[in-house]
């Protein structure tokens, strides 16, 4: 080949694969900047969820604290204030017999809750809601859904009450047992904590 057509060759060549290349990059380009200013957007929003809640915590008996919590429930989802607003609000609708209400909330943080954590914790919830509207089925179904490790106890604990209210001793008394040897390897202690864990997410 001619030298001048194979250096026209590698131009042509060369524009081709720039004019590829470029429309990639600038939707690269784009996707890193998008995603920068999510991740600036998101470090605010904790920031002032943050300062809203640090407010309500040492103003605890403040005649607004519901509505401040509801402000960041629904204005900072997806952040760890968020989801301690919306278990702080389950608490108040249970204590107000508004069992409609406290699961909406607890669902909320089951579908979009900050962290896996956070949503098996709203799941137990969830579930000790529905038995109190005796759901039993149904809570047995979401009971069925953790696993986490930190909670095959209180999960279980709950399940043998279940049991006990569907008349099914013997699923109950395995429920227990189970509850039992998920306990810390000292037991009066592992039985002290899980008793008063399971009083707080029941209030």
């Amino acid at each position: 080949m001619h030298p001048n057509k194979k250096s026209h060759s590698i131009v042509r060549d060369w524009k081709h694969h720039v004019q590829w290349a470029l429309p990639v990059l600038i939707v690269l380009i784009a996707m890193i900047i998008i995603w920068q200013i999510q991740v600036h957007r998101h470090l605010i929003a904790r920031q002032k969820a943050s300062m809203i809640y640090t407010n309500i915590i040492h103003h605890p008996q403040s005649e607004d604290t519901v509505q401040r919590m509801k402000q960041l429930l629904n204005r900072y989802p997806q952040t760890p204030y968020a989801d301690l607003a919306a278990f702080y609000l389950t608490r108040q609708a249970v204590m107000h017999q508004d069992l409609k209400k406290a699961s909406h909330y607890m669902q909320q943080v089951m579908r979009q809750g900050y962290s896996p954590i956070f949503r098996q914790l709203a799941t137990l919830r969830y579930a000790r809601i529905l038995v109190q509207e005796k759901q039993f089925y149904t809570a047995l179904t979401a009971l069925n859904t953790l696993d986490h490790s930190s909670l095959f106890a209180l999960a279980a604990l709950v399940k043998g009450h279940i049991y006990q209210a569907i008349q099914q001793p013997n699923q109950a008394q395995q429920a227990f047992q189970t509850a039992y040897q998920h306990l810390t390897p000292h037991p009066l202690k592992g039985l002290t904590h899980l008793l008063q864990t399971s009083s707080s997410t029941a209030g």
